[in-house]
């Protein structure tokens, strides 16, 4: 049902169950109520923001059906995740084009004791408007957000910053801030709006700078993906501490040919006492390799 405990936008969200913890061994179901009609000439993508909290052997399943409810394809399975920040989510309806479809939102618990607060789900979206295609050179100095999606405690900090007035950074508050309780338990990502065009890039680079205070734990990676579900690792940074600003160069030759998507991803472990300062990026393009200076 609704719930305003919490919201993305306005002041309600979707709950499986609203104001406390789901039961175990329950099923609870968020159902389209009219199907849609999806054009046969222009793929679509379903859109939506969440946060998630589940016990072990729970699973939190994106469906969809084509055939009137009859039956239902799995879009998304999350099993066993807990993630407190709101986080865009974003599934291809391309292979549905021509049908008429129904959507539903399922939380499966498990006889397990072990529940949680469950799924909210906000600002479902179904839509054929085409995606931000990024063309090479692109630079970004971290002025402000506008070419990011930022989810969880990413934003900009006027501290120390690399160059120019702001950098992107994500972190938690120190351990005497009320605000801490909200941040933990938290998967932050600051993800572009849009896919990086690396179809005719011959030897695409990454370059950024970064500096970073992790605690035992706590986990900072640099992520790119060919469909928005499945991430791929290029750099990754675990409990580790780089005060001083550092440039870094990120080979792409692995994904040219393609459209990919880039994000910067940061998780905090909260099972640990000390709090680390975050991580901060500054500085960021993607181009073709610079040759190397000869005397």
């Amino acid at each position: 049902g609704l719930t305003t405990e919490i919201a993305h936008s306005g002041q309600s969200a979707w709950s499986d169950s609203p104001n406390g913890n789901y039961a175990a061994n329950t099923s609870s179901t968020l159902t389209l109520a009219n199907p849609i009609a999806l054009p046969a000439n222009i793929p679509a993508r379903l859109i939506f923001w969440d946060p998630l909290d589940l016990g072990t052997g729970d699973h939190a399943y994106v469906e969809l059906s084509n055939d009137n409810g009859q039956t239902w394809n799995v879009l998304r399975d999350y099993c066993c995740q807990t993630n407190v920040s709101w986080t865009r989510q974003v599934i291809s309806l391309a292979a549905y084009q021509g049908q008429n479809i129904f959507i539903r939102f399922r939380l499966q618990a498990s006889r397990n004791r072990s529940v949680g607060d469950g799924w909210h789900i906000d600002d479902v979206v179904i839509t054929t408007v085409p995606e931000n295609i990024i063309d090479l050179p692109f630079i970004d100095n971290a002025d402000n957000t506008l070419n990011w999606i930022t989810e969880g405690t990413w934003g900009l900090t006027t501290n120390n910053p690399y160059e120019g007035a702001t950098s992107f950074f994500s972190g938690l508050l120190r351990k005497t801030d009320k605000r801490i309780q909200a941040d933990e338990r938290r998967a932050s990502s600051l993800e572009l709006n849009g896919l990086l065009d690396l179809r005719d890039a011959n030897e695409p680079q990454l370059i950024f700078a970064e500096r970073y205070s992790l605690e035992r734990g706590d986990v900072a990676k640099v992520q790119v993906s060919l469909d928005g579900e499945h991430w791929r690792t290029l750099l990754v940074h675990r409990g580790e501490r780089e005060r001083d600003w550092r440039e870094r160069k990120l080979d792409l030759d692995d994904y040219k040919g393609h459209l990919i998507r880039l994000r910067f991803y940061f998780k905090v472990d909260d099972d640990d006492d000390g709090t680390g300062d975050g991580w901060s990026i500054d500085s960021i393009r993607v181009d073709e390799k610079q040759p190397k200076a000869t005397k």
